[in-house]
């Protein structure tokens, strides 16, 4: 699934998950004033309001499996196209942005070159090393092929 939420809001402005701010005042929306606060992030050139349950004193726990907010892993899953144009391509390379959404333990939130948004990938399709393939092949293909060569390695027994 797609996501909106960490990375660059517009050209001046970015947040990151676990990126220390400075409150610098309340919400400047009255819809917000009351669960939201503005915020200065390091970097940014303008003030960013953030909700309250957004917000800890303390640093965020771990990310699943060990990894943190910039890491670059491959993706091994199959390849999927978002309507809003985003994708997901098998072998390519992503950034960690931070932990998926509620209910989603194993899983992370990346961005991918060229998405305009964060897309929510499970653990096991994500690694460091990148995934070998054969040229004019998918993930399923080259599956089928390990097998069938199992299977003939059985029948030559």
């Amino acid at each position: 699934s797609e996501m909106a939420g960490h990375g660059s809001l517009t050209a001046d402005c970015s947040l990151s998950h676990g990126q220390l701010g400075e409150v610098v005042g309340p919400a400047s929306s009255l819809k917000r004033a009351t669960d939201s606060v503005a915020m200065l992030f390091p970097g940014n050139a303008r003030f960013v309001n953030c909700r309250l349950s957004s917000l800890s004193r303390s640093a965020p726990p771990p990310l699943p499996g060990g990894h943190t907010v910039g890491d670059s892993l491959y993706f091994l899953g199959a390849d999927k196209a978002f309507d809003s144009g985003n994708k997901l391509t098998h072998g390519a390379l992503a950034t960690v942005m931070g932990p998926a959404p509620v209910g989603r333990a194993d899983s992370l939130s990346m961005l991918f070159p060229g998405n305009t948004k964060n897309v929510t990938c499970t653990i096991a399709n994500l690694s460091h090393a990148p995934c070998r393939s054969i040229e004019g092949t998918s993930s399923g293909d080259l599956l089928s092929m390990v097998i069938l060569a199992m299977d003939l390695g059985e029948y030559r027994r």
